[in-house]
């Protein structure tokens, strides 16, 4: 497969970032709040300095991926573009919710996922989306799409023979634990996303926990 593009994986622990190095090099996800210093190590080998970034796309509105957001503004100071429904998670430093399917789930949910995060420094997008974002001006082969489901303003980017999903599609063992607690905020929406996604036929399928997918794996587990 010919590409004008790369995209690597940067794994920090249960959580991976991801870069896209084209004509433009963009930033997927920022991790925890404590993941700035080591996404710019990481960068680094990589012989990229934070200024040569030029966009961060953010999944969606949580923690482990809006976390190190701030100090990586500060760093890049790179454009930032997320979903218009989740644009107040960096605004005002909150996580978007996750319902539970049952008591249990709520309460897990409850306690792992606050409300409020620590110490935020606000931070106003610069580009919001509600729909397709084609990432041609940036030189990159791809498209931003909506694919709600894990949470209302979830996105995805889709090149010919990959996609990132964010937390959209997760490990294959994650499918059970999915169906069990419902650690999503529509069930049947992200489904739906989820085949959105197999539509491309993705070779690759980039995960933001555990390792690379492929088609074959997730069209099995949506199946079931």
């Amino acid at each position: 497969m010919n590409k004008d593009y790369e995209i690597i994986r940067i794994p920090l622990g249960i959580v991976n970032v991801f870069i896209i190095k084209g004509e433009s090099i963009i930033l997927v996800d920022t991790g925890h709040r404590k993941h700035g210093d080591k996404i710019v190590n990481e960068l680094r080998k990589l012989y990229i300095q934070p200024e040569d970034i030029d966009l961060i796309i953010l999944t969606h509105g949580h923690v482990d991926h809006i976390g190190s957001l701030p100090y990586l503004k500060e760093q890049t100071n790179a454009k930032v573009l997320i979903h218009k429904r989740e644009m107040y998670s960096i605004v005002e430093g909150r996580n978007v919710p996750i319902p539970g399917r049952n008591w249990f789930a709520r309460r897990f949910f409850n306690l792992v996922i606050k409300d409020c995060i620590h110490d935020y420094k606000s931070i106003q997008p610069d580009i919001v989306v509600d729909g397709e974002y084609s990432l041609r001006n940036y030189g990159i082969p791809a498209t931003v799409i909506s694919t709600p489901g894990h949470t209302p303003g979830s996105i995805s980017i889709c090149f010919k023979h990959e996609v990132i999903t964010g937390d959209l599609i997760q490990p294959d063992s994650w499918f059970i634990i999915i169906k069990m607690l419902m650690s999503t905020s529509d069930i049947q929406v992200q489904y739906k996303s989820i085949n959105l996604v197999l539509a491309y036929h993705p070779e690759k399928i980039y995960i933001s926990h555990g390792s690379v997918s492929n088609y074959e794996t997730v069209k099995k587990f949506v199946e079931l």
